[in-house]
């Protein structure tokens, strides 16, 4: 069912690609319904997949206890075992009216994939834009993975990502350092990136070449392993960073370090926005600062890339790759536009069924 509601969700999308030659046909009111179907079909894909992760388990046992906890059983948690508050005081909440945790991941991944639509409605201020960008967004697959059964970080990157939009719409310093605030207190690991984000509000100016530089410098030490020799100190001292440097994490962590799959998508990335940024005329003022953000959001992958589970930092890279894409494409007008949105949009449907995101469609 979800597939067929998925497989006519694509149509649609396609429809309002295709349709340059009449504006009219991308009215907001013709992007309502697959905007809406794309946000419910992550939710529900999020929410019955991936059962047989073991931190799906966790949350749900964490869930059901926590459900059942009086209100100051939630600072004891935070201060015993070092759970976020965020995540610990919504998660009470949800459970003041459930205590199923099917229901549980089903209202989270509805929060976090709402987060999200809200997010690029606000950037793109286009109903069909926003339309298409969701659509790589989910095909992509991160997004979906880690509103999944990455909880607290599914909500630190929707919180992220609505940092990030206050920064290329240039609202008030204070609402931004609201929303990176509550980033970091759904997961640790969001400090630094927010740090990132605000480092580009301060210095507007900062050469992209120089981003880069920096960029490609943390590259040979992620590339060569001496980025674990260098950084290796500040990360025992860190509770948090020592925790996932435990070679013991070995043995339950099979995705590797430092791996260079994952330098050479950061790498095409990276590659892809200059060349876009140097050559393009009609990009929007932004789109230098949500390149600038990438860069640096990569380069904090590439200094931890030593770590087990540092595909988890990665994520807040990648959770900002479809903008980075789409968006040029969305600068060009007429045919142009509509056949590079097709081209992006069949590249990362492959890509789906690649990662095995169409696998989890075609049994929700």
């Amino acid at each position: 069912m979800i597939a067929i509601w998925f497989a006519l969700t694509t149509v649609w999308v396609l429809m309002l690609v295709f349709s340059w030659r009449i504006p009219k046909l991308r009215h907001w009111s013709n992007a309502v319904l697959p905007l809406v179907s794309l946000v419910l079909i992550n939710t529900i894909v999020a929410a019955v997949s991936n059962y047989e992760i073991s931190d799906k388990a966790i949350y749900s046992m964490e869930f059901q206890i926590l459900s059942f906890a009086p209100a100051d059983e939630i600072f004891y948690t935070y201060t015993a075992e070092g759970r976020e508050p965020a995540f610990l005081i919504l998660s009470w909440l949800i459970g003041l009216f459930t205590h199923d945790p099917k229901v549980y991941f089903f209202v989270v991944a509805l929060l976090g994939s709402t987060i999200m639509a809200a997010a690029l409605l606000w950037l793109l201020r286009s109903a069909w834009q926003v339309t298409l960008v969701y659509y790589i967004t989910f095909c992509f697959g991160f997004f979906t993975g880690y509103s999944s059964y990455l909880l607290r970080q599914g909500l630190s990157l929707a919180f992220i990502i609505l940092g990030l939009v206050a920064l290329c719409r240039r609202t008030r310093l204070w609402k931004m350092l609201v929303l990176l605030a509550i980033a970091s207190l759904f997961h640790w690991s969001a400090i630094p990136a927010a740090l990132f984000i605000l480092g580009v509000r301060l210095l507007p100016k900062a050469p992209t070449a120089f981003l880069i530089a920096v960029w490609a410098l943390f590259s040979l030490l992620y590339l060569s392993g001496l980025n674990a020799t260098l950084l290796a100190p500040f990360a025992s001292s860190s509770e948090e960073l020592e925790t996932y440097t435990d070679p013991a994490n070995a043995d339950l962590y099979t995705g590797g370090t430092n791996r260079l799959d994952f330098w050479v998508l950061g790498f095409c990335v990276v590659v892809f926005g200059y060349v876009v940024l140097r050559t393009f005329d009609n990009l929007p003022e932004w789109y230098g600062q949500l390149f600038h953000a990438f860069v640096l959001l990569n380069t904090y992958y590439l200094a931890l890339g030593f770590v087990y589970y540092s595909d988890r930092v990665a994520a807040y890279s990648w959770s900002i790759v479809p903008l980075v894409l789409v968006v040029p494409a969305l600068s060009l007008t007429g045919w142009k536009q509509g056949w590079s949105s097709v081209a992006l949009m069949a590249g990362f449907l492959g890509w789906s069924e690649y990662i095995g995101l169409m696998d989890n469609v075609l049994k929700a």
